[in-house]
């Protein structure tokens, strides 16, 4: 089941990630945006690969949902 996320609740995401353009490699994941990895599903992401800081948020919001 898939919970909202509320507007507030991202903008405190977004103080404690560190926005990463590029991926990067994240323990045994690759992670890019707001901390979005490769093991929470969705879009997978190649180290090297890079984003906007718009498909970040896209990624944030979208992701989200999943905690």
């Amino acid at each position: 089941m898939e919970m909202e996320i509320s507007p507030p609740a991202i903008e405190i995401i977004k103080e404690y990630e560190t926005l990463q353009l590029t991926a990067y490699q994240d323990g045994e994941s690759i992670s890019i945006g707001y901390g979005h990895s490769n093991l929470s599903g969705g879009e997978q992401f190649e180290l090297g690969d890079t984003i906007t800081e718009e498909e970040a948020d896209k990624l944030l919001w979208h992701g989200s949902g999943n905690i």
